[in-house]
């Protein structure tokens, strides 16, 4: 019957009574017919041949229906081996165990068995056929083939005489071969049932007993051999190894801590060994994953072989930054931008040596919290930070948090150093004077509250805390006393001619009369003819 004919009755099971011909059940057959099928009566004589070859999941389910149901005829592989060996190697003997299975109880048992199985000659050597162990007498059996296919054939049986008690469940052919070639999987089926030839078991009277074959066991030789868990990497222009990259830790000068990625090899048939070659930046090289990866680049390859020679590798770059991470807040108190901002803010170490790095901040001056590479030490004990423009500078402690540095807290810059020397006094006045006017944006000297003007609400953040001094770590970087006056004379010989306009009261001095006149809104006109403005030299606060 055609697959078509068959997909009719399925439809219509209602049609189908017993099965008299031959039948064979494939992917073309549809779920329907399929469980049709399972569901009816088998003729004596009638050959009935299953190839789920292809079968979905729907056709797989209703084809389950035929190992617990119906009289079968079984191909099974068994190999003589070590216990402990995960795969079939070469010259070790493989046995073909032909089974019948699940005849009625209530209809004639089986007395003898004919069938032919098919094997790959490229992968197994045939040795010998024999009467299985539940009907041992072989009547007749040996090697063949039809066109390109090899096959063994074997009838046997329990006794010939009518009547002879037979079997329902049972072995009825043992066929051994030699594996020629190593990598099989040792659970895997290495034959299957050859379906153009009539596979039947025959009942004692000569009654032929119902059977339906089963096929699509294939060859499985060693294959897929893949690696899992291979972490993902950043594509390197320069070569094909992708890189990891990671910073020192904050605990270390050496290196970093590196979790292993637990690298896993397996193929078709299961786990395989994966071995690890490290090539570090000097050094010899390593065979073990490490407790901490060295300062630098060291390659990484992961490499596994399974018993049939099918080989695997895969590389990573595992690069560690020399500079270490710590993780940095600040505030700018009494901001009223227009629009968000960024600002170079410089950050002091308690080593002495500094970093800038770019803040983002919010139109009312909250900033974003950010990672800021500094240089490896074995140990920091506090930062400062300042926005070298316009701020005093705030200090934090340091402490280890994980793998980086961490601050005690969120940095709180107040404006008002306009002279960038960490403290508030006459200079930043002098300054604020000079600065004065609009058109002016959030990196202009002096706009304190980083608007588009440098004017009276500016001057509150000299006035308030005048003369204070903004943190020091460690107490270096401290640049001297904040100053309460300075003459115009001195001045002109800084170069700072161009301040003598902050004297407002023109008593040749600079100092509190000064601020208690701007405090008042008194200045005086821009004075013709000074100095150019030149800054004061950056002092190392």
């Amino acid at each position: 019957m055609e697959a078509a004919d068959l997909n009719a009755l399925g439809t219509n099971s209602a049609a189908l009574g017993t099965v008299t011909g031959t039948v064979v059940i494939d992917s073309n057959t549809s779920t329907s017919a399929i469980t049709a099928l399972m569901n009816t009566s088998v003729s004596s004589g009638a050959t009935v041949t299953v190839d789920p070859t292809g079968f979905n999941a729907q056709q797989q389910a209703a084809y389950s229906t035929v190992l617990t149901t119906q009289a079968l005829f079984l191909v099974s592989a068994q190999t003589v081996g070590t216990a402990t060996e995960t795969f079939v190697k070469a010259g070790e003997t493989v046995r073909i165990l032909v089974n019948a299975k699940n005849l009625p109880v209530s209809g004639p048992s089986a007395v003898a068995a004919q069938g032919r199985i098919n094997y790959d000659d490229t992968r197994l050597t045939f040795v010998s056929v024999s009467g299985g162990t539940d009907m041992p007498t072989l009547l007749s059996g040996g090697d063949g083939n039809t066109g390109s296919q090899r096959h063994v054939t074997f009838i046997t049986g329990i006794s010939t005489a009518p009547g002879s008690q037979g079997i329902f469940n049972g072995v009825v052919a043992e066929i051994t071969f030699t594996a020629t070639t190593s990598g099989f999987c040792k659970a895997s089926d290495l034959c299957s049932l050859n379906t153009s030839y009539t596979n039947r078991l025959v009942a004692g009277n000569q009654a032929v007993i119902p059977a339906i074959g089963t096929n699509g066991m294939e060859v499985s030789a060693l294959k897929n051999l893949a690696l899992s868990n291979v972490p993902a990497g950043t594509a390197d222009a320069s070569d094909s190894v992708a890189n990891i990259s990671y910073y020192a830790d904050a605990s270390s000068t050496t290196g970093a801590v590196v979790t292993n990625p637990g690298v896993t090899a397996a193929n078709n048939c299961g786990a395989e060994t994966v071995t690890i070659s490290i090539a570090y930046p000097t050094g010899p090289a390593g065979t073990v994953w490490p407790s901490e990866f060295p300062i630098g680049t060291s390659r990484v390859t992961w490499s596994s072989i399974d018993s049939a020679g099918n080989t695997v590798s895969a590389q990573r770059d595992i690069i560690v930054i020399n500079k270490h991470l710590v993780t940095v807040a600040a505030n700018l108190v009494g901001a009223s931008a227009g629009a968000p901002f960024t600002l170079p803010i410089r950050f002091r170490l308690s080593t002495g040596v500094a970093v800038t790095a770019d803040i983002s901040f919010t139109a009312n001056g909250v900033g974003t919290a950010r990672d800021v590479e500094i240089p490896v030490a074995a140990g920091y004990t506090c930062i400062t930070a300042k926005d070298p423009i316009n701020t005093l500078a705030d200090a934090m402690t340091m402490s280890v948090s994980g793998t980086k540095w961490v601050c005690s807290g969120t940095f709180l810059l107040a404006g008002g150093d306009a002279t960038d020397d960490n403290v508030k006094d006459i200079f930043d006045f002098a300054a604020f004077v000079t600065d004065r006017g609009v058109g002016k944006n959030v990196l202009s000297r002096s706009n304190f509250n980083r608007d588009d003007a440098v004017g009276n609400a500016d001057f509150t953040f000299i006035s308030i805390g005048f003369l204070s001094t903004g943190d020091s770590c460690n107490g270096a970087h401290f640049n001297g006393n904040p100053r309460d006056r300075v003459s115009v004379k001195e001045l002109r010989r800084m170069g700072l001619g161009h301040m003598e306009e902050s004297d407002i009261n023109q008593d040749g001095w600079v100092d509190g009369a000064d601020l208690a006149l701007a405090a008042q809104g008194f200045y005086r006109r821009p004075i013709e003819g000074l100095d150019q403005p030149v800054d004061l030299e950056n002092p190392n606060w």
